[in-house]
């Protein structure tokens, strides 16, 4: 197993094609031209950052992608555990472009990246995926921009995108979340919020392609044809799915001959609208009744309209129902002396960074992982800490270090009172 070291890249990729099997990237921020573009050249190989999520940060300083994949890598090619940011080129893909090839990247944050300059118009300010069957697991997208398409663009290509957050990303054209554009692509407990776009699909842009989106919650996107989705010419496919408080646009705007097909999802208070396109089965309007609105964490009341309406009784939306009926803040509602507790990513597949917002008065705090019968799963901290945001990490093992097994759990932060958030282990 190889370790990087912030080696020039030439050697970075004949350490690793030596070993065959992964290469640990220790914890630091990588810059310079040999820690970007970084291009497996065929050879299919697993990059693993050595340590929490968040921690091993690829910063391209806007002079080029983090990553190139475009020789017929397979899913045996994997990147898990890095920070993109900075991330720039002229056209495609300004943190990653993929063409012809079919990695996995796991847990990763894209965060201000960027496609086009003044003279072009890019597509995919994050992610570039061309004639490419590219899989996203467990990723964050946030504040990237391009014309089109500011986190990820999908071309002739199909992807799976699952438990992944895009937050804030910002089109120029359309697309402020996703554009996709032939191909169909499928998506999966997606959450796709505050994002934007002048004129097309603030959360979603589709044409002449047959996405399918299932369990996804797309909150307070904002375009002017379409808030939620746009869909010309497209067949998209929406199951038990979430199109809420777009502040410009309709939920779904949708011309063309395409056909939608939607089914048990909820819209509620979009500004131009909640009309639904296409055939649909068992949908409604109403106040899907997050716990949180202004979390990234949707996670909806127990007496949500959402809570088992889905198809098969499943909750709709990305995030199940977390919190009593009539909470505003879920479990961890807040006051001045109680902490704020955050999970990224949530769902997570391996290490979660649990974030912690201190008040003045905590004193000492202890950190328990516990599972839904209450039993004490891991002890992460038990000592005095200082008021401010505090971040732990747990790496979803017990306290004798046995990895747990899917299912749910709460973080439980008690200061004298309890405040909690709950976090779901996919393995």
């Amino acid at each position: 197993m190889g370790t990087f070291h912030g080696m020039r890249r030439a050697r970075v990729l004949a350490c690793l094609a030596a070993v065959s099997i992964a290469a640990l990237v220790s914890s630091g921020e990588y810059t310079g031209p040999e820690n970007r573009d970084l291009d497996f050249g065929g050879t299919n190989l697993r990059l693993v950052a050595d340590g929490p999520p968040g921690l091993v940060v690829i910063d391209c300083e806007s002079l080029g992608r983090g990553f190139v994949f475009q020789s017929s890598e397979n899913s045996t090619s994997e990147v898990e555990g890095f920070t993109i940011t900075n991330g720039m080129a002229e056209d495609f893909g300004g943190g990653l472009y993929c063409d012809g090839a079919s990695p996995v990247f796991r847990g990763c944050l894209f965060t201000g990246n960027h496609a086009g300059t003044s003279g072009t118009n890019g597509s995919g300010g994050a992610v570039m995926n061309y004639q490419s069957s590219l899989k996203l697991i467990d990723c964050i997208f946030e504040n990237n921009t391009a014309y089109d398409g500011a986190a990820v663009f999908c071309w002739h290509s199909t992807a799976e995108i699952t438990a992944c957050g895009f937050f804030d990303n910002h089109a120029d054209h359309g697309g402020g979340g996703v554009r996709i554009l032939y191909g169909s692509p499928v998506l999966t407990n997606v959450t796709i919020a505050d994002n934007s776009a002048p004129i097309y699909g603030g959360g979603a842009f589709c044409c002449y392609s047959s996405p399918i989106f299932t369990n996804c919650t797309f909150w307070r996107n904002g375009a002017l044809r379409g808030g939620g989705i746009y869909g010309f010419d497209a067949s998209p496919t929406f199951t038990n799915c979430i199109i809420a408080g777009s502040p410009q646009g309709s939920a779904v705007y949708c011309p063309g001959s395409g056909s939608f097909t939607m089914t048990s999802c909820c819209v509620f208070e979009n500004a131009a609208g909640d009309t639904l396109c296409g055939k649909t089965s068992g949908s409604f309007y109403g106040d899907p009744l997050f716990c949180d609105g202004d979390s990234r964490e949707l996670w909806i009341e127990a007496c949500s309209p959402c809570a088992g309406a889905g198809q098969g009784g499943a909750d709709i939306g990305a995030w199940e129902a977390a919190c009593s009926c009539g909470t505003s803040a879920g479990i961890d509602a807040a006051s001045t002396t109680d902490v704020v507790v955050r999970v990224v990513p949530n769902p997570t597949t391996g290490p979660a960074r649990i974030e912690l917002d201190l008040p003045e008065r905590a004193g000492r705090v202890e950190i328990g992982v516990y599972d839904l019968r209450g039993r004490l799963v891991r002890r992460l901290q038990a000592e005095p800490t200082a008021a401010g945001t505090r971040t732990i990490y747990w790496d979803t093992t017990d306290g004798r270090g046995r990895p747990v097994p899917s299912g749910v759990y709460f973080v439980v932060c008690e200061t004298g009172a309890s405040s909690g958030r709950k976090v779901v282990v996919v393995r």
